[in-house]
């Protein structure tokens, strides 16, 4: 049995945009978390947030991780930054959650890795399709040897990714843009966790169909394990077809809702009204994903018809947990429930557990290092047409309770 210290942690959120503001959401719910600070240079989200949280505001990370009172700095700035803020953040002596994907390079993981180590600070990196509990219930189930051997996964998305109002470094690939550094990380995380953790190689094939959107908008790959285990990834983000259809068994939007956001668009005609509509779904913003309501369907739209075969069942990830196709038929294995704090809780506990009672961090470092390595990869296999042999692998952590 852990011997829990009741502890509330402080924490500061670097970046108020897209990914800041959901986060922020679940930190305001979470009953052992305490916002009291964040960093933002957009006036409006700083204003938002003074508005409604209360905490202090700072224009830059550095100044955030020099001046606030906080235990934990959530960096969830643009991806070229989130080296430098996490390292920042170590330097100071504050534990680290980022964002996905860690790094856009393997030397940028190495630097966030090298920071946090030399600081004995926590790091967690928050892919979060591997905390869903439907997720964590299929490796439960593997683990415990209950489906028989794992044998291959299949992970098929289709979403509106691409014409989501995007700033221009956002379209640029080596900037981190486009779905291989922002949607892929989430299929191969997850594909890792249930495998795990040890890729031998990837092969992949990438596709840019819209040169008005320059970044890799569809890819399908094979990623092949050292257990002998597979897994088969798709992902298109142009915004035609959705794969919550076939997730659900059911069409969930009216017709007129496909492609609702690529004509939505449409009407910007400059970078400069792009970046607008962007900035406009931060914290703050006219649409700010923060005020979303979560709901509680297990499923989850980047990894979309998410299927995992093994000797004796299949399953597969529902809106209600784990449908299990077993050899006596079909039963539905419910996940251990949230924490109180549906969606990204889960990362918040994951840091908040291993600071307070010394739990081993699953998502950490060296396991985030190990799924950029095999997106990267990717964009090589494709560009080289060959397969690529993985170097920087570690294996899955299991953690009870």
């Amino acid at each position: 049995m852990e011997n829990t210290v009741a502890t509330e942690l402080r924490i500061g959120v670097v970046g108020l945009g897209r990914a800041g503001a959901s986060m922020l959401s679940a930190m305001l719910r979470h009953p052992d978390i305490k916002v009291t600070a964040a960093a933002d240079p957009i006036a409006e989200h700083r204003a938002r947030f003074e508005a409604e949280v209360g905490g202090e505001t700072y224009l830059t990370a550095d100044e955030l991780c020099q001046k606030a009172p906080v235990d934990v700095v959530y960096v969830a700035t643009p991806h070229e930054f989130h080296a430098d803020h996490a390292v920042a953040a170590a330097r100071h002596g504050k534990h680290v959650i980022v964002e996905k994907p860690m790094a856009i390079t393997l030397e940028d993981c190495d630097r966030i890795i090298d920071a946090t180590d030399k600081a004995g600070v926590k790091l967690v990196v928050g892919h979060t399709a591997s905390f869903n509990p439907s997720v964590l219930k299929m490796r439960e189930l593997i683990i415990r040897g209950e489906v028989g051997r794992l044998g291959m996964i299949s992970a098929t998305a289709y979403t509106d990714f691409l014409y989501r109002p995007r700033r221009p470094e956002e379209l640029v690939t080596e900037l981190g843009g486009g779905i291989i550094y922002n949607q892929v990380p989430h299929q191969v995380d997850a594909s890792r966790f249930l495998a795990g953790g040890m890729a031998r190689s990837v092969r992949a094939v990438t596709w840019i169909l819209d040169p008005a959107r320059p970044t890799e908008g569809s890819y399908m790959a094979l990623l092949d394990f050292e257990s002998g285990a597979a897994a088969s990834l798709v992902y298109s983000g142009y915004d035609h077809f959705d794969s919550s259809d076939i997730a659900t068994g059911r069409g969930n939007k009216a017709p007129e809702r496909y492609g609702a956001i690529r004509r939505a668009l449409s009407s910007a005609h400059t970078p400069e009204e792009e970046v607008a509509m962007r900035v406009s779904t931060g914290y703050g913003g006219e649409h700010s994903v923060a005020r979303r309501a979560e709901g509680g369907s297990m499923l989850q739209g980047e990894l979309g018809s998410f299927l995992v075969s093994c000797a004796d069942a299949d399953l597969r990830l529902t809106p209600d947990g784990v449908a299990v196709y077993g050899n006596e038929g079909l039963r539905t294995v419910a996940p251990n429930p949230w924490r109180g704090v549906p969606g990204r809780g889960n990362t918040l506990d994951e840091l908040y557990y291993a600071v307070t009672a010394g739990r081993p961090v699953v998502h950490h470092g060296r396991w985030a290092k190990a799924t950029m390595e095999v997106c990267i990869a990717m964009l090589q296999s494709a560009r080289e047409r060959r397969e690529i042999t993985l170097k920087h692998q570690v294996p899955t952590v299991d953690v009870e309770g």
